[in-house]
């Protein structure tokens, strides 16, 4: 075996130029920013579907006639539980704070059924008494007559039916609520006018 054969040369490492460290760096920098801006602009587009979609929906449900706004949900609520009071049923009022959201003004209380152990020390503790609450349900009957007025004035039939027959069933509730406060001559008074505004309304709509 020849030992005198000529190897090739080997090439040296060429140093890297600083410049060109720069280069390299600056290019990473602007690929990094264009990833960035480039998932930026995806969750954009996602968000503004997500705004698409919850804008049809609420138009979906205007259409639908289920629900107009967050406020017939709660007038509606709050008049199907006065329909299910029962005799001795007492009831309590919570405030809600919607004062942040534009869109819930016309009511912000919620009536419950109170008929457990401590309901005294509920009603203490909610600063209430009984002409109190049953002004709450005076104002609950007069928003939803405002409520339906403005249904009829965009002829939605299905919600408009949804709250005449909703007014008339909390007569039920109303009634059994006299009962409750028999003792108190003021309290069953109170309950009368409101029965007969219920009355009134049903009378008006059928005319």
């Amino acid at each position: 075996m020849n030992s005198n054969i000529a190897l090739p040369p080997i090439k040296k490492p060429q140093p890297v130029l600083f410049e060109e460290k720069e280069k390299d760096k600056e290019k990473e920098i602007k690929e990094i920013k264009e990833i960035k801006e480039l998932k930026e602009l995806k969750e954009s587009i996602k968000d503004i579907k997500e705004l698409k979609e919850n804008k049809e929906n609420k138009i979906n449900l205007l259409e639908s006639g289920i629900y107009n706004t967050h406020d017939d949900f709660l007038i509606l609520t709050n008049l199907s539980i006065l329909n299910k009071i029962q005799n001795n049923d007492k009831l309590v009022v919570y405030k809600n704070n919607f004062n942040n959201d534009s869109n819930r003004k016309l009511i912000d209380f919620e009536i419950h059924i109170d008929n457990g152990y401590l309901r005294p020390i509920t009603r203490w503790y909610q600063s209430q008494c009984r002409s109190e609450t049953i002004d709450y349900i005076n104002r609950l009957i007069d928003i939803s007559i405002i409520q339906y007025n403005e249904l009829k004035k965009k002829n939605n039939k299905i919600a408009m039916n949804k709250y005449a027959s909703a007014l008339e069933n909390s007569k039920t509730g109303l009634n059994n609520l006299k009962i409750t406060y028999a003792d108190d001559r003021t309290i069953i008074s109170k309950i009368d006018l409101i029965i007969e505004k219920i009355e009134v309304f049903r009378f008006n709509i059928h005319i």
